[in-house]
């Protein structure tokens, strides 16, 4: 039977956020209701960074990614509640906190068969910076999103600075970076 959720938030990626600095690790269950419908979604934590993610038919990232959007939600958080088994692969591996270069913790984000890297401690100081690139920056195949932070990347703004500029989370905007990174017109 699933725990009622009664602890009210106004954005999901905010309570990741605070999930995150605690490096918490458990089940995160959040439902809303908007337009009229009833939705809910889980992501499930370790060492604080997402690691599987589900939400009506959507799994992995693109589920990771909407519920990131929700606001006026309702949630309970399970410590230390083991990941569940998926022989369909139905679940996608988003974060991995456990990949660990030297000394420095790193978050690999899994798009696609590419695994990229970036350092979680200090990852809101980092300064990303462009790559030389020729081509005009609409003619790049970049969503909105995207484009919205490749346009203030400036080799002076730091993570934070972007999530503030933007109105985003770190979380959004560490996502975003890492697909700009894996793209390859941005570095750190």
């Amino acid at each position: 039977m699933m725990k009622k959720r009664e602890n009210p938030a106004e954005r999901a990626s905010d309570l990741l956020e605070l999930l995150h600095v605690g490096q918490r690790s458990g089940l995160l269950s959040v439902e809303r209701f908007e337009g009229g419908r009833f939705e809910e979604g889980e992501i499930y934590l370790e060492d604080g960074s997402p690691t599987h993610a589900r939400c009506g038919v959507q799994s992995g990232k693109e589920a990771l990614a909407y519920m990131l959007g929700w606001r006026n939600i309702y949630f309970v958080f399970e410590k230390d509640v083991p990941l569940p088994e998926s022989p369909s692969g139905s679940f996608m591996a988003i974060l991995s906190p456990s990949l660990v270069r030297g000394s420095q913790p790193m978050l690999a984000v899994e798009t696609g068969k590419k695994h990229l890297s970036l350092p979680l401690s200090g990852l809101e100081r980092l300064v990303p910076q462009r790559i030389q690139v020729d081509r005009p920056v609409l003619s790049l195949p970049l969503n909105r999103s995207q484009r919205s932070i490749y346009l203030l990347v400036d080799g002076r703004r730091t993570v934070s600075d972007l999530a503030r500029c933007t109105g985003r989370n770190i979380l959004e905007v560490r996502q975003l970076l890492g697909e700009l990174q894996q793209q390859g017109l941005v570095t750190f």
